[in-house]
């Protein structure tokens, strides 16, 4: 690796062995550096020395202040530092799939055919209450529930039937079916029974580890599965509709 440092770029061979335990790993480089010396004299030694005095911090390139504990001819060196490595260990291995913990989101729609034109704030909270129990989810996972009632369509509850002269003549009493012809014969408007779809929508937001599934396919086959089962019976039990 190749390091970009001011005095130069500088080489660093990892060793993945001794600091990433065979994977990669993250490190800090302190690039080498220029530091100044303040130096004197000694006339005793014929050489520059360096005891007694020392650089008050704050220097720049263009200014340095010495500090020495005596008086005598002074002058500026400098040191050129090494650059040092400090290795922080193996980075973490990158996830490519969320965790069993993660928080899944799963959007259910279904439909109810009634003859109720309108439901009320006490009928839906019966109503997802039974849909959680059906589907085996937490009231507290289901976001958003909503119930949306349009007008399905009006369905004859009498029918046009040919009449069988046997069931309408003089003294003649009606076997199965004949009371519907007899009113078709008498020319009564079937009476039409108007029927509703109860449109419910909400979100199932739960961790995978909770809901037991390996993954939101198998938690979104699981609800409808249970629904599709089991929920006509159920809100006929619970809401009588």
């Amino acid at each position: 690796v190749a390091v970009a440092c001011p005095l130069g770029d500088v080489s660093y061979t990892c060793d993945f062995a001794a600091h990433g335990g065979g994977n990669p790993y993250t490190f800090d480089m302190t690039c080498s550096r220029v530091v100044p010396t303040c130096l004197f004299w000694d006339p005793g030694a014929n050489q520059f020395s360096s005891e007694g005095c020392l650089v008050v911090e704050g220097h720049a390139a263009e200014s340095v202040t010495c500090a020495c504990t005596h008086l005598t001819a002074f002058a500026l060196g400098a040191n050129l530092t090494e650059a040092t490595v400090h290795a922080r260990g193996p980075t973490s291995a990158p996830t490519l799939a969320p965790t069993p913990a993660g928080t899944v989101s799963v959007a259910v729609s279904l439909s109810l055919t009634t003859s109720q034109a309108s439901i009320s704030a006490s009928e839906t909270a019966a109503l997802k209450a039974t849909v959680a129990q059906t589907s085996g989810v937490s009231q507290a996972d289901m976001q958003g529930f909503a119930v949306t009632v349009t007008p399905a369509r009006r369905r004859a509850l009498l029918a046009e039937e040919p009449l069988d002269p046997a069931d309408t003549g003089p003294g003649a009493t009606p076997r199965g079916g004949a009371i519907l012809r007899a009113a078709a014969a008498a020319e009564v408007e079937p009476r039409r029974l108007s029927s509703y779809t109860w449109a419910v929508s909400f979100t199932v937001q739960t961790g995978l580890a909770a809901s037991g599934h390996a993954s939101a396919a198998g938690l979104a086959s699981s609800i409808a599965s249970s629904l599709t089962s089991g929920l006509a019976a159920a809100v006929q039990t619970d809401l009588g509709l």
